[in-house]
This record gives structure tokens, sequence and C-alpha cells, in this order.
């Protein structure tokens, strides 16, 4: 069975995009980014499932990292991104005061956050967040995450869909070491580039050919 890496917990987006890739795989959870790549760079059938872009907030940065470990895009999956607030079963959105989840889920979900009074606490993940409210006692706090989150940590769907646009999608790349031509056919492929510049006035410029 193919290994399919991602980084966070389980019921985290990156999850959810790797159950919807490839649902019949081994899927694997990793710390970090850089353990993702390490481990793919080491299993010539293995896959990772890297977010690169959000529609909202932009580029995530993990250039530096294909640089590093010299792995092949295979394919792109946008992967929708619907945020929820999650609590305590028995809990309701009034009881509410605090709220835990990553930056940037805290930061698409901006309006509701300020609508409802609540206070911020950044943590890593989204879905960690959820797995330590499913973990405390406390009524008044709660996560934003997932569906996913709520279904394998028990939590209850106290508020859908906080984010403060609809639309909102993150871009995957979907990667491994092994090299793989494609069967073109009538389809339409995207070709990635990527490059190193010197650090100096008009190197992108210069480098496609101005």
């Amino acid at each position: 069975m193919r290994k399919i890496y991602f980084q966070g917990t389980f019921g985290a987006y990156s999850h959810l995009a790797a159950l919807e890739i490839e649902p019949n795989s081994e899927i694997i959870p990793c710390k970090t980014f850089d353990e993702c790549f390490l481990r793919a760079s080491l299993e010539n059938d293995s896959r990772i499932v890297i977010p690169e872009s959000n529609r909202i907030t932009g580029n995530i940065g993990i250039e530096y990292l294909i640089f590093k470990y010299r792995l092949n895009i295979y394919a792109e999956h946008f992967q929708k991104i619907e945020h929820n607030l999650l609590g305590k079963p028995g809990s309701s959105l009034s009881d509410i005061k605090d709220v835990f989840s990553h930056a940037q889920a805290l930061s698409q979900c901006s309006n509701f956050i300020k609508k409802n009074n609540l206070v911020e606490h950044i943590r890593a993940d989204t879905a960690g967040s959820a797995e330590t409210i499913s973990k405390n006692k406390i009524k008044s706090e709660a996560a934003i995450a997932s569906s996913l989150s709520a279904k394998i940590y028990k939590l209850k769907i106290l508020a859908p869909n906080i984010e403060n646009e609809n639309g909102n999608t993150t871009r995957f790349l979907i990667m491994g070491k092994e090299v793989l031509q494609p069967n073109f056919g009538n389809k339409k492929y995207i070709t990635s580039f990527l490059f190193k510049l010197k650090s100096k006035p008009a190197a992108l410029y210069q480098s496609l050919g101005g």
C-alpha cells in the first residue's frame, strides 16, 4: 500500500485533501513540512500532500524544501476550506469565550470572532487545537477546524462555515521521489519551473529574457 504523508494532525485540511486524492492509501501525519519531504525523499513510491498557497492568505512558502529535497510535482489539488467552530458536546455558542486555532484560520474567521467577542489563541494547527479541546473539560473553550476534526475528536459543531469569505480554497501539490512520464494524450499539463536568482535588481526580469 502506498504511503501518503501530510503535515499536521489527523483532521487537518491536509488530511482531508489526502483522503480526497488517494483514499485507499496509508495516510501518515508528520510534525513538520521538512519531515514530510525527508520521508518521501527516502521512499521511491511514497507521496506527500503539501499546501502551496491559499486563495486568501497567499503563498505558504515551501519552495525552499523543493530545492532541498528535489522531489517531483505530479499534480495539484484544490481543497475547499470550510472553517467550523467546534466545542465540547453539551456546549453552545453562548458558552464560548476563548477560541484556539492556527493563525491563518483565526485570520480567515476574524469577522465571526469579533462579532462574538471571542479571545484568540494561536496554536500550531487547526486539528491539533480540536484534539486539545476534546481532552480538556473547559466548556468555554472552542477550536476552529474542519468538520473532519469534529468527527474524529467527537466534538460538536457550534457554528458551521464561519470564514469571512465563501469559496476559500488551498492549492495542494502532490509530490514524490519517483520520476514519472505523464501520458499526454488529449490532456493538458501544467509545467512548474523553479530556479534560483542572485539578490540584485532586475534579476527576475533578466532571468525571463528581459
